[in-house]
């Protein structure tokens, strides 16, 4: 194994960790603060971590994009940040980290269904392994 895949796998191990504890985080900030504290701060520790991306994300953007760009943001991310914060509060960490994981299967069925896009064998393959390593 050469030094790029090892640095590939140790990135892919970090971003699992980090993903997987934010539910276990949530669970327990919720004893100190409200569901909109703990959604609010994670967006704003998001909004940090990714400020330095924001000047040269900013300038490529077209001033009829924006709206488009708010209201995505708006129920993409926001909105997620909330209701996963407010479901902490009554299913277990486990669960909600199950259930994101079903994210993209419903963003295909929602894409097949709605923008009558075309299902294809890469997007199956790649659901499949979302989920294989959600059961892992």
């Amino acid at each position: 194994m050469n030094i790029k895949s090892i640095i590939n796998w140790t990135i892919l191990l970090i971003l699992s960790i980090i993903w997987g504890s934010s539910f276990i985080l949530m669970k327990k900030s919720l004893i100190k603060f409200n569901y909109l504290e703990v959604g609010f701060y994670r967006l704003i520790i998001a909004f940090i971590v990714l400020s330095p991306f924001l000047i040269s994300a900013i300038r490529k953007i077209q001033k009829h994009h924006i709206k488009p760009l708010l209201i995505v943001s708006l129920i993409g991310t926001v909105l997620p940040a909330i209701i996963f914060a407010k479901s902490q509060m009554y299913i277990q960490s486990s669960l909600a980290g199950m259930l994101n994981s079903l994210t993209p299967m419903f963003t295909l069925i929602f894409g097949i269904i709605i923008f009558n896009k075309n299902l294809n064998i890469q997007n199956i393959i790649g659901i499949i392994i979302g989920l294989v390593g959600t059961y892992f």
